[in-house]
């Protein structure tokens, strides 16, 4: 998802808004008005400004193809960012209220990423010119480093693929050299910012606790190895046919292939299609304020792209080629675009800055239906074929998610190390996360797959709540307006609060997140079959119908069942019911067949399906 949020390290290097006369802050003591807020205000109304102008240029180089020119964003404006301002807002963070000193963090971390990418804007003119050029030598051939993934996928030969992978290595150490000048640079200009790293910069701006974000990342990589070992067999033995001690990164690209019959359940003229159809599920089809440019034109960006220059005008910019991955791609968008559209609040700071993984936790929801038996019922894929994309989606994800975890392990845990401690330690925890022997020629890679920035641990953070948040959704969701009624009024705020106080903790959403993919889970969040993992009980209110053992009365349970819990509810770790007793509040809602609550906060009488083990899967 290429989503433009004007948000610590996602920033062009813009010219320099003009400061507010001083006349202002005279003017409104003398009317009673703190100075301080009107200031505030009037740096704030500044960079809303220069946003709103980027976003147009963006919107009209990606749509139409013309030239980028973002130096009309710059244009009248000196003052914004300088040193000056910055400290302007780390005083005004002391100084002002809770909410307006949210205000002032949110705009002093978007300034301080403005001031470090026009610090870099060398350095990082250099890396993009020189990916855009590289290229390796291979059987008198010169090979395009950026062909390299679509070149791993295609190649049916194991022996031809690690050569080309051999090949590579080279180029990466060009890469890795750029990168590196870049990064030396990089901390010069986060010292002259007062932080002690662009680490804890990034840190800030995306409302992460390391300590916390590395507990997480090492509880998803522990509880997800046998899940992804038993999917990289399987995956191996339908497209590369080797044991898994075998395995190289060479052979990644082709263990992720979409499987033919998944891809072709997505063909390209249903993509669009498909998401028009969601958005009237959800009664937000053709309002104003959401625009959704999805022609074909060759002239446009093959990227997808939204932008957000109000939250009255949200607009989505996508191509479609078909496939699963593409669907899940323009569900992603609308998903990001919804969640810029419900920011109400009046303010740039809360409606466009703060934690990136706000609008990301809702592309994820949204991106997650190409993989949920629900939706793909409802618009006609069934039988084997909707097990095939059922398979491919949980690959994908638990690829995407186990990456994540160990990109941001590896960045935290190499963080100071001389360069081949780094290396080695990168090599060590990514053959993890990939479930690939390690080689050490990799090494070569630390600084290109991972980055300061922490980019992944956003990912990772939104794969987390969004899981959590579907567990609280219906199965239909997508075709309930009562459903994003609820979802808008989460996200109208913005984000004038954390992301956590809506949702929950990144350690409760992590663990829901790999319960889910380890396989304590259903792929609908539902019931997995299996006895009830002792000394689990389920304690109920009068009127409910547990067996004599305390578990659930035998009979299968019926897809798509979910247990929708409330907080204070939690998994064991073998997957079940933590023993009793049970919040007085705590419901089951399970699906048709089984009873439901009557809010009293037990089950209702009945015959309960089973051999059920309660496995919440938060999602």
């Amino acid at each position: 998802m290429r989503l433009v949020v004007s948000s610590l390290f996602f920033t062009l290097a813009l010219g320099c808004p003009r400061s507010v006369p001083e006349v202002v802050h005279q003017s409104a003591a003398d009317a009673g008005v703190d100075p301080l807020l009107v200031r505030l205000s009037a740096i704030e109304a500044e960079a809303a400004t220069v946003v709103r102008a980027q976003d147009e240029a963006l919107w009209q180089h990606w749509t139409t193809g013309g030239r980028l020119d973002v130096s009309r964003a710059a244009a009248g404006h000196e003052g914004l960012f300088s040193r000056g301002t910055l400290l302007e807002l780390r005083g005004a963070r002391t100084r002002l209220g809770p909410a307006d000193a949210r205000r002032a963090a949110h705009l002093e971390r978007w300034l301080s990423g403005e001031l470090l990418a026009r610090a870099l804007s060398a350095e990082n003119d250099a890396v993009a010119s020189l990916e855009a050029g590289l290229s390796f030598p291979l059987e008198g051939k010169e090979v395009a480093w950026r062909e390299l993934p679509r070149l791993l996928l295609a190649e049916k030969s194991a022996v031809k693929r690690r050569a080309l992978w051999k090949a590579s290595l080279p180029a990466a150490e060009r890469l890795d050299a750029a990168l590196a000048r870049r990064d030396g640079k990089a901390a010069e200009a986060a010292a002259a910012l007062d932080s002690p790293s662009t680490l804890e910069l990034a840190a800030e701006a995306r409302e992460l606790e390391l300590d916390e974000l590395a507990r997480a990342a090492e509880a998803v990589l522990s509880s997800t190895e046998d899940a992804w070992r038993t999917t990289l067999q399987r995956q191996s033995d339908a497209e590369v046919r080797l044991p898994l001690a075998n395995l190289t990164r060479a052979e990644l690209p082709r263990l992720l292939k979409v499987a033919p019959v998944a891809d072709a359940a997505f063909p390209k003229e249903k993509v669009p299609t498909r998401a028009i159809e969601l958005l009237g599920g959800l009664g937000v089809y053709g309002r104003p304020g959401l625009t959704l440019e999805l022609s074909e034109r060759t002239t446009k960006h093959p990227l997808p792209l939204v932008v957000a220059p109000a939250s009255s005008d949200v607009r989505v910019s996508f191509r479609p080629v078909g496939g699963l991955r593409d669907q899940a791609a323009l569900f992603s968008e609308v998903g990001a675009a919804l969640a810029l559209r419900e920011a109400q609040t009046g303010h740039l700071a809360t409606e466009r800055l703060g934690d990136p993984a706000s609008a990301q936790v809702l592309a994820e929801l949204f991106a997650g239906l190409v993989g949920a038996p629900a939706w793909l019922e409802s618009v006609g894929i069934t039988g084997a074929t909707q097990q095939a994309v059922v398979d491919a989606w949980a690959a994908q994800r638990l690829f995407l998610v186990r990456r994540a975890a160990g990109v941001v392990l590896a960045r935290l845990e190499t963080q100071g190390l001389a360069e081949p401690e780094a290396r080695a330690r990168y090599v060590q925890i990514m053959s993890r996360a990939l479930g690939l022997p390690p080689s050490a020629e990799d090494g070569v890679r630390w600084r290109i797959d991972t980055d300061d920035f922490l980019r992944s641990a956003t990912t990772l953070k939104a794969a987390a709540m969004a899981r959590l948040l579907r567990a609280r959704l219906p199965p239909d969701w997508f075709a309930s307006k009562g459903a994003w009624a609820t979802l808008a009024r989460l996200w109208k705020g913005g984000t004038e609060g954390p992301l956590e106080a809506r949702l929950a903790t990144l350690g409760v959403a992590t663990e829901a997140l790999s319960v889910a993919l380890s396989g304590g889970g259903a792929p609908d969040g539902g019931l997995r079959p299996g006895a009830w993992p002792a000394p689990a009980q389920l304690a109920t209110d009068a009127g409910s119908a547990p067996s004599r053992d305390g578990g659930l009365k035998p009979g299968p349970w019926r897809a798509p069942a979910q247990v929708a819990t409330d907080a204070g509810l939690a998994p064991s770790v073998d997957g079940g019911l933590k023993p009793g007793p049970w919040p007085a509040a705590a419901q089951v809602a399970v699906d048709a067949g089984s009873g439901r609550s009557d809010g009293g906060g037990g089950l209702q009488p009945g015959g309960w399906p089973a051999p059920a083990r309660a496995a919440v899967d938060g999602g």
